[in-house]
């Protein structure tokens, strides 16, 4: 026997699908109706209801019109696994309400399914299910959908896949249907209320009060959309929320007939009978009546809408102001998604499309808050040439201070001149100057050989030259560093009977490598050289940089100084390696002294190639 409101039963088979992590669209299920005083716990129909087979969507105004009640929805989904992880069930749209089951397991439900049943028509469901309902093999989908007879009710294609890929397609839905609607809800009211403030100091300015009536009722009615549990009855929250956007409307067209100069107060006389009408005529037609008749009850709307929009963009043509353009152009834009919505709302359009005239809405209004703020801006001149004046006065100080800037720019570079300065008398006080009096105790000493002199005053020579020389290098050029020092070093090698080995590779530009850095590195390479000449008794050295990973994970250029001769004994019991490990704290560099393979001595800087903080150069 079959159930009121549910087609005849068929033979054909259930509709089966593939289930896909992605997501599987239901494109055909099965579909038997149940009358509206179904059971509090119903559990889904057994195979010898009346099913019938069809293409989703499901709009019952086309496949059961007039129905109202539940009707279940079922088809069957193939595994080739059993999943391991979480699956969901994702509906796009379900008017009004829905459930779902997953082989004869209630695995979830929208709020309330009887009378007052929860409104969840523009919220798109997402149902998550443990693994453990889903099996190898056929599994069962039921979705139980309830509506009411206006023929609005209805089911999109559901979707099955994994619950964490299906979730951000249901987020990002919900964010487009639901969050935008919230807050452009929020926008709209809080844009009324302060033009209902303007107006209430201005009543002579009959379209601010047209225009805030529109924006509030606008914004109110527009929470229908979002809101899933409301205070009234069903007919009741219908009725409220079309005859606010009938109100709307026609409030924010006699809005622009009146911004355009077209005030006609027979026209708004006729309005104000034509809305009282609707909302009478709509409350005597029952229950289906703001739904079955509404749609057509907007047209006269839509109507005095156009005529408002020709009228305004006639005016804006006339005035020629940019932001009069700007509101024609949105104003446009705002009929022509008045009239989607209006082919959406009669089933012309696709039924998983989406209402388009509230994320208008904001845009709208916003256009008409700058309209009044223009008028008022073009109605204060004189504020406008205060604001003139002041801005020269502006432009005057900027200009002053330019200048002050420019003078204490000055007075860094020469402060920075003057610090150079210092660095340099102070490299020649600790190098040559240290060489100097070195040299001038050995003779007054009387016991030091000509050689032993002839040695400090070469070092100080060296110090000296190797200190200009660091004053052309370029900032970070390690290399061209190493170069200067085997230039100036080479004739003193070869007479000390020392063979060169010359190991530098290409090296990368050192960020650290500014010219007081760079002055740290040529004493500690410089260093390094001289203990060599002086304890080593070596026949070769070798002189090597390399870029090379550092023990911190980075890249460091590794400058190593080894030799042939006695070993490191005398260097790391001396002032010198001291001295060279000092300067290399101060550059975030380290030295390392270790035996060479030959059985002398290796000293290894390591150049950190990352910025050097600000505290280690100072």
């Amino acid at each position: 026997m079959a159930i009121a409101g549910s087609a005849p039963a068929t033979a054909t088979p259930m509709p089966t699908a593939a289930a896909r992590p992605d997501g599987t669209r239901l494109l055909e299920m099965q579909a038997v109706a149940a009358p509206a005083d179904d059971a509090a716990e119903p559990r889904p129909p057994g195979d010898d209801a009346a099913w019938q087979r069809l293409p989703m969507p499901d709009r019952w105004r086309d496949s059961r019109p007039g129905f109202g009640g539940s009707v279940w929805y079922r088809a069957q989904v193939d595994f080739a696994t059993a999943p391991g992880t979480p699956w969901a069930v994702y509906l796009p749209r379900a008017i009004m309400n829905a459930e779902v089951w997953v082989n004869g397991v209630l695995a979830g439900r929208a709020g309330r399914m009887q009378a007052p049943v929860s409104r969840h028509w523009n919220t798109p469901l997402f149902f998550t299910t443990p693994q453990t309902l889903w099996r190898q093999g056929p599994n069962i989908v039921h979705v139980r959908v309830v509506g009411h007879a206006d023929g609005a009710g209805g089911l999109a294609p559901p979707q099955i896949g994994r619950a964490d890929r299906l979730a951000d397609v249901h987020a990002r839905q919900v964010f487009v249907q639901n969050t935008l609607v919230y807050a452009a809800n929020i926008a709209v009211i809080a844009l009324g209320l302060f033009v209902f403030a303007v107006w209430l100091r201005k009543p002579e300015r009959g379209d601010y009060g047209y225009f805030s009536a529109g924006a509030l009722l606008w914004g109110l009615s527009n929470f229908n959309m979002i809101v899933s549990d409301v205070p009234l009855s069903y007919f009741h929250w219908e009725l409220f929320v079309f005859v606010s956007i009938v109100w709307a409307l026609l409030a924010l067209g006699l809005f622009g007939l009146r911004f355009a100069g077209r005030h006609r107060p027979w026209l708004e006389r006729a309005v104000v009978i034509y809305a009282l009408a609707c909302a009478l005529v709509l409350w005597l037609s029952g229950e289906t009546g703001p739904v079955r008749m509404g749609a057509w009850w907007l047209l006269p709307v839509l109507a005095l809408g156009a005529w408002s929009m020709f009228q305004i963009v006639a005016f804006v043509r006339r005035v020629r102001l940019a932001d009069y353009s700007f509101f024609a152009v949105v104003a446009t834009a705002t009929l022509s998604l008045g009239a989607h919505d209006w082919l959406l709302q009669t089933g012309m359009l696709d039924f998983e499309a989406s209402y388009a005239l509230p994320f208008m809405a904001p845009l709208l209004l916003a256009a008409i808050g700058w309209l009044i703020a223009g008028d008022y801006a073009r109605a204060q001149q004189d504020l406008a040439r205060m604001n003139t004046e002041l801005a020269d006065r502006v432009r005057q100080k900027e200009d002053e201070l330019r200048e002050s800037f420019a003078r204490v720019a000055d007075l860094e570079r020469a402060r920075a001149v003057s610090a150079e300065r210092s660095r340099i008398l102070r490299d020649m006080h600790d190098g040559v100057g240290t060489h100097l009096t070195s040299a001038i105790r050995q003779l007054q000493s009387g016991q030091a050989q000509a050689s032993a002199v002839e040695q400090t005053l070469r070092d100080s020579l060296d110090q000296l030259k190797l200190s200009i020389d660091a004053l052309t290098l370029e900032e970070g050029d390690v290399a061209g560093l190493l170069g200067a020092l085997r230039f100036r070093l080479a004739p003193r090698l070869e007479s000390a009977g020392l063979s060169l080995r010359w190991q530098v590779e290409s090296l990368p530009a050192w960020p650290g490598g500014h010219t007081e850095a760079l002055r740290h590195v040529q004493y500690i390479v410089f260093e390094a050289i001289s203990n060599v000449l002086q304890h080593s008794g070596a026949r070769t050295l070798t002189l090597s940089a390399r870029p090379e990973p550092g023990p911190g994970g980075t890249d460091d250029i590794a400058v190593r100084v080894e030799d042939d001769g006695l070993g490191c004994t005398g260097l790391a019991e001396g002032h010198g390696l001291r001295g060279m490990r000092t300067r290399a704290r101060a550059i975030d560099a380290t030295v390392d002294v270790a035996g060479g393979p030959g059985g002398g001595c290796a000293v290894t800087l390591r150049l950190p190639l990352r910025q050097i903080s600000a505290t280690h150069t100072a």
